[in-house]
């Protein structure tokens, strides 16, 4: 299953945080974020 991801604005980063906060086991690690980050740019 291919994710797709929009544009992510500065309105988007509390609710990324706070479901990242939320599920520490499932925490997307900033590096992940960083990349996830990237590719949306193209």
């Amino acid at each position: 299953m291919e994710l797709r991801y929009r544009k992510m604005t500065s309105a988007d980063l509390p609710a990324v945080f706070a479901v990242r906060l939320s599920t520490i086991e499932n925490a997307v690690t900033m590096a992940m974020f960083a990349a996830c980050a990237e590719r949306s740019d193209e």
